[in-house]
């Protein structure tokens, strides 16, 4: 076996695992409005379970849905009627063969009330509307109190719903991390002040929901071993909370780290953010406890998990989005398959930014189309066709491995001698590695289908008469849009692809324009160069640089630009190239030149409809998709590629 370590059963209490992987939990808004299970919750759940994973930990369900919900699509314990669904759901995962517990927790500050109804917390937390956050009103014992039997009632109903443990959710700035926290916990009474004051809530929590399990019924705390932010958790303070809680009872220690409502975005660390970046904290906790330590934290490949467990760092590891991207992650790694492990890419898009962080919407990945849809099989062609595919980044191959994939007959056509697309270009700009594991990954799948893939094949309509599509899909992409300006000719002026291929070196003065995600990147790329550069300055006309890019990577690479100096300018007219730099309008509508002796014209890319017409006019039935419909991200590319592949 290829991961020893990794495939070496352990037991968690009286529960035996078959390996050391641990879905970790995470919310999908697939439940209903009101927090009950649905059908398309348990296929989600059923297939992690039957893709190998030895412990799943299924997602936050609320103790207290009125005051204690991150909103719509929550689930719930607060309820009885909860108990039938969570039945059939524990068992589903069950039957495939791991061991099931369930998260359950209260939000605290950081919930959605109700109407009529106040958030809590154990100090009062003022409102913070550009933030969204309603205010939360101090916590009177009374509460407290009512909190510790929502807790217990929760284990009860668990125990009931066939769930083989708990754990609690006492991490990433919810009500039990708030008051272990001396930046959220200002009481003067027995739940504040001192360490033990503050844990003082989440060990009677321990005692009151062992009281309503049966003996030896595992519960599992999650905490934030450090909140990263000055005043907050520290690693030594969680090292005796840690302690406290095994003399309690407790059969694992999970170790994450930050809030939800902290600066650092390490708790669903965004792929700038090294891999393994808890480990430290894991261990820390490991060698001042005798329980079995979980770890979490962009472990998602094979080779981390396993040296997690291998060098002792911890017991067990959990994988969050490894295993939305990929269910089948557990088999494939124990078949020595990993080149098949569809890879999660950290960009925080299909299942945060525009997945349960965006209003009214659920889950999505961007490397995997198919997730929460896992009871939808891909359906063979009841008619092979002849499908033409034109242009071979990721809208282009993701289609043509699924179209092949149901039987019909693909030929793949790239004009350039590579595949790859926009996505060569992605991968060029600093902290971006995760964008190659998937580029190689993309051409794996590519190379191991039926699918005829041609390079420096340009489609004319005398080739497709050649060669008789029954259907044609145009992915041809886009292409860098041009500032069309007085003086664009000038020589010191360049495009920012230029830049990224290593064909222009800018030094000195540079003026990048553009603003938005692209003219960023670029300037994180020009900087990590270490080309003499005496200024650099990105300049918008919109009001807010990088809007478009995922929150916590742009407040990662924003910080970067200008920890480097990087002057960062909204809100300006660009009027004019000159020999000497770019002549603006500033907000305040001044004529101001930014010199500058090299200029990076970054506003992005626009459609590549140079085939349209001849192919649209040749009665051929014709889809596009991806950039050539509109300049998006890499996730709505492959979402439609995958949707127009199962359609042809």
């Amino acid at each position: 076996m290829p991961w020893p370590a990794l495939f070496q059963p352990t037991n968690l209490g009286p529960l035996r695992l078959k390996n050391r992987v641990v879905m970790a939990p995470m919310e999908n808004h697939y439940a209903t409005d009101d927090g009950l299970v649905t059908d398309r919750l348990i296929d989600y759940y059923t297939a992690r379970a039957a893709g190998g994973v030895g412990l799943i930990i299924v997602e936050l369900a609320t103790v207290d849905s009125e005051v204690g919900s991150t909103g719509p699509g929550n689930l719930t314990l607060d309820d009885d009627r909860a108990i039938p669904g969570l039945r059939l759901l524990s068992s589903a995962i069950i039957e495939h063969g791991a061991r099931a517990l369930i998260q359950i927790g209260h939000t605290g500050s950081l919930g959605v009330p109700h109407p009529n109804r106040s958030l809590i917390s154990p100090s009062v937390v003022h409102a913070n509307p550009r933030a969204g956050r309603p205010a939360a009103r101090e916590m009177t014992v009374t509460d407290i109190n009512h909190c510790i039997r929502r807790f217990s009632d929760a284990t009860a109903r668990a125990v009931a719903a066939g769930f083989d443990g708990v754990e609690i959710h006492a991490a990433h700035g919810y009500l039990i991390t708030q008051f272990l926290s001396s930046l959220s916990n200002h009481r003067t009474d027995e739940y504040g002040g001192s360490l033990a004051n503050r844990a003082r809530l989440l060990l009677e929590l321990v005692a009151a929901m062992r009281q309503s399990a049966p003996s030896g019924f595992p519960i599992v705390c999650r905490l934030s071993a450090s909140e990263f932010a000055p005043g907050g958790i520290v690693a030594e303070e969680t090292e005796q909370v840690s302690q406290w809680l095994e003399q309690s009872g407790i059969a694992a220690i999970h170790v994450s780290g930050g809030s939800y409502a902290g600066k650092e975005p390490v708790s669903i660390a965004p792929m700038a953010i090294a891999r393994g970046h808890l480990l430290g904290l894991a261990r820390r906790i490991k060698q001042c406890v005798s329980v079995p330590v979980i770890a979490v934290g962009r472990l998602g490949t094979p080779e981390d998990a396993e040296a997690a467990v291998a060098n002792g760092m911890a017991d067990l590891v959990a994988l969050g989005r490894a295993l939305i991207a990929d269910p089948e992650f557990v088999n494939k790694a124990r078949d020595g398959v990993t080149a098949a492990i569809v890879p999660c890419i950290a960009c925080n898009v299909g299942c945060l930014s525009k997945g349960v962080f965006a209003p009214n919407t659920v889950m999505h990945c961007t490397t995997n189309p198919q997730v929460g849809h896992e009871a939808r099989s891909i359906p063979p062609t009841k008619r092979r066709r002849r499908v033409l595919i034109i242009g071979g980044g990721p809208a282009g191959i993701y289609s043509a491995v699924t179209a092949a994939s149901r039987g019909h007959s693909v030929l793949l056509c790239e004009k350039e001698p590579e595949l790859g697309g926009q996505l060569n270009l992605a991968v060029l700009p600093p902290h971006k590695e995760e964008l190659r594991v998937w580029q190689r990954h993309l051409l794996h799948r590519l190379a191991t289908s039926s699918v005829e893939a041609r390079l420096n094949t340009p489609v004319t309509a005398a080739f497709v008469r050649g060669w008789r599509p029954d259907v044609m899909v145009l992915a041809a992409g886009a292409a860098p849009q041009r500032l069309d300006i007085l003086g664009s000719q000038h020589g010191n002026v360049h495009m920012f692809d230029a830049v990224l291929r290593g064909a222009v070196q800018p030094a000195g003065r540079v003026v990048i324009i553009g603003g938005g995600d692209v003219a960023c990147e670029t300037a994180d790329f020009i900087l990590n160069q270490r080309t003499p550069i005496d200024s650099l300055v990105v300049v918008r006309r919109g009001s807010r640089i990088a809007q478009d890019m995922e929150p916590m990577t742009r407040a990662l690479l924003l910080r970067r630009l200008r920890r480097n100096g990087v002057n960062l300018l909204p809100s300006a007219q660009y009027n004019e190239f000159r020999d000497e730099g770019l002549l603006i309008t500033d907000p305040d509508g001044r004529k101001m030149l930014l010199r500058a002796d090299c200029l990076i014209v970054a506003t992005g890319v626009v459609p590549d409809r140079t085939l349209d017409e001849s192919l649209g006019a040749m009665g051929i039935p014709l889809q596009r998709i991806g950039d050539c419909v509109s300049p998006r991200g890499f996730y709505e590319a492959v979402a439609e590629a995958f949707a127009v592949g199962c359609e042809l």
